[in-house]
């Protein structure tokens, strides 16, 4: 019998193991629950504007691309390294969503195992910190931010806003200047992927009262005296400037393209009251993840009696807040882990809650990603206070702990299969709501999309039927009717899209071919014209413009616009095509040569490019021996 060295596991040596183990679990919860979308396509809700069609995000990193993300514009907020990466992504993958979508599933584990170690070192319990990462990773109100590539903001800004936290730990401990800008690095990082992370400061100071207890003496934290409430205030000071730089960012960008909702859409007292039902039904939501969608209209746009909807839900929400609220001030030194959740929660939420409207969503799941935290925190809590008073309590802790996170992965995983491409996406979004105007209009351009003008037209009627003034929902049933070849149906449409909203470029240009179809050139180069004012950075529409220039006789007018056209879009064979013939007809041969030779070197397989080419060659070789001669 041979004698084996007995093995000594000690308890650092036991931890390090555990440690490597829960990772490890997270690792494969996160795959199995996200790993389907390396199948999943990109989805016509923002994906096209951030990212399949925005000539700045997939002409990849470049100089040029990098000062547009740091810019004030459109489609969304001011996120410049959510951009980057975006960019990076098309540099790396070109345009294959499932290589886009991994990214996103990896950013969300990495912040989930960041969130791991955070709460390792700020709660030294293994329980605690292993559930709430676990919940976080798995829970179905967070497969918006994770499965939607255009959310890809809100999971970049989990990864900083988790490193800043670990770097706030590692300055609490070492306070000197550069654990102090490790922090203030982190901060902005987290502010230039999604501007959420304006509350970051604030959950900071929490921490400063508990756990850290930075205001009090303690032992445990190595403080021998403790730091004022001002001087810890204070110390946030830079951290909340930097907030309120980037809050005024978002804000320019969002009104820039309108997305700020107005009073006379949605009153303030509206607002006020939507926001206490909203906390109330995100709480609903993580009990019961279930009925979820990508889009839920406010009723104040679709409902004739929007106060019948949303005053229950909010009488009903006050009353849980008001309780918890309570029962965390009566508890605050017993159980000082309810309020510093609870806290958590309402704070992080507080900017995406619905009192500057963004948006017509009531509520969103992704805004829940960041503030949930705090309540898988009260929840992991509670469950390791219980599981230390016994034997039998632990064990009923434990098996509640893993059925729980059993249940919310199914359900995730359920819920990410509903992201793999814009049709199910937005049936499945009306199934779970009601008069949905958003999911049956993006439903319409996904049918569309497919060449089932029919089914699609019928769903852009919903939509207006929904909500009459939806200018979107007209543009899009003109194109369908148009589509049908019911051209007087879709002329109809597109000159109602323009009395909604006259800033509408596309009814613009497509009303524009319905005259140049009729044949009204004349009148169709007003609507050009006016295309081109509203999206001076759109090929098509100077494009469109330059043709019918063309097509009217004024070759040498047209060649400006054809060749911004071709400079936006280069690879596009009919810009160059009809900057060719414009230069021609304008008795530039020679350039209109030089254009197509520079053209066919980067795309030799274009046969109707070498067929003008040949054309011009050989019309302008009798000139030439002329000239010679």
């Amino acid at each position: 019998m041979i004698n084996r060295p007995v093995v000594s596991h000690t308890p650092a040596r036991r931890s390090a193991w555990r440690d490597r183990f829960t990772c490890l679990g997270l690792v494969a919860a996160v795959l199995v629950i996200y790993g389907q979308t390396l199948r999943f396509q990109f989805v016509n809700f923002d994906d096209d504007v951030h990212v399949s069609q925005n000539v700045h995000v997939v002409t990849g990193l470049t100089l040029s691309n990098l000062i547009w993300d740091f810019g004030i514009h459109g489609p969304s907020q001011w996120h410049p390294l959510a951009w980057m990466s975006h960019q990076l992504d098309c540099s790396l993958f070109g345009l294959n969503s499932g290589l886009h979508h991994a990214t996103s599933v990896i950013l969300h584990l990495i912040s989930a195992i960041l969130l791991f170690f955070v709460l390792q070192r700020l709660l030294n319990q293994w329980g605690a910190s292993a559930f709430t990462a676990a919940a976080y990773a798995v829970h179905p109100l967070n497969v918006e931010s994770v499965a939607w590539v255009s959310e890809r903001r809100n999971v970049l800004c989990a990864v900083f806003w988790m490193l800043t936290l670990l770097a706030y730990l590692n300055y609490v401990q070492r306070r000197t200047w550069s654990t102090y800008l490790l922090v203030v690095a982190g901060h902005s990082a987290a502010l230039m992927s999604k501007p959420l992370a304006v509350t970051l400061p604030c959950v900071l100071f929490l921490l400063d009262l508990w756990p850290l207890r930075r205001h009090r003496p303690t032992v445990e934290t190595g403080h021998v005296a403790a730091d004022s409430i001002a001087a810890l205030l204070l110390e946030k000071l830079p951290l909340l400037i930097l907030s309120g730089g980037a809050s005024v960012l978002t804000i320019l960008c969002q009104r820039a393209v309108g997305t700020i909702a107005t009073l006379e859409s949605i009153s303030l007292p509206m607002r006020l009251v939507n926001s206490i039902a909203a906390y109330g039904w995100y709480l609903y939501k993580i009990v019961w993840p279930f009925g979820l969608g990508v889009f839920y209209p406010h009723p104040a746009l679709v409902d004739a009696a929007p106060w019948a909807i949303i005053g229950p839900q909010a009488a009903v929400s006050a009353i849980l807040l008001i309780g918890i609220s309570i029962t965390a001030i009566c508890y605050h030194h017993k159980y000082p882990w309810l309020w510093l959740g609870w806290l958590w929660y309402l704070g992080v939420m507080m900017p995406m809650i619905g009192i500057l409207q963004v948006g017509e969503q009531q509520q969103a799941d992704r805004y829940a990603y960041l503030p949930m935290i705090g309540l898988f925190l009260i929840l992991a809590s509670a469950g390791a206070h219980y599981a230390s008073r016994s034997r039998r309590l632990r064990s009923v802790v434990n098996v509640l702990s893993y059925l729980t996170l059993a249940y919310w992965g199914i359900a995730a995983c359920y819920q990410t299969s509903t992201w793999r491409d814009s049709v199910i996406l937005f049936s499945h979004a009306l199934d779970v709501t009601t008069r949905n105007h958003w999911a049956h209009n993006n439903l319409g351009s996904a049918l569309l999309e497919q060449g089932k003008p029919r089914a699609a037209a019928a769903q852009f009627l919903l939509a207006i039927e929904a909500v009459p003034r939806y200018a979107l929902a007209h543009y899009n049933l003109g194109v369908a009717y148009y589509e049908l070849g019911q051209r007087d149906a879709a002329r109809s449409e597109f000159e109602a899209t323009l009395q909604l909203e006259p800033g509408n470029a596309k009814a613009h240009q497509r009303l524009a071919e319905l005259l140049i179809q009729s044949g009204q050139t004349a009148q169709a180069l007003g609507y050009f014209r006016r295309a081109v004012e509203l999206l001076p950075e759109d090929g098509q529409a100077n494009f469109n413009l330059g043709l019918a220039l063309t097509m009217t006789g004024q070759p040498a007018e047209a060649i400006p616009w054809l060749r911004r056209a071709t400079e936006l879009q280069p690879t596009q064979m009919e810009s160059v095509l009809a900057l060719a013939v414009a230069l021609r007809d304008s008795g530039n041969t020679e350039e209109a040569i030089r254009q197509l030779q520079e053209f066919i070197r980067i795309n030799p397989r274009s046969q109707a490019a070498m067929d003008l080419l040949n054309e011009l060659n050989q019309k302008s070789e009798p000139n030439r021996s002329q000239d010679t001669k």
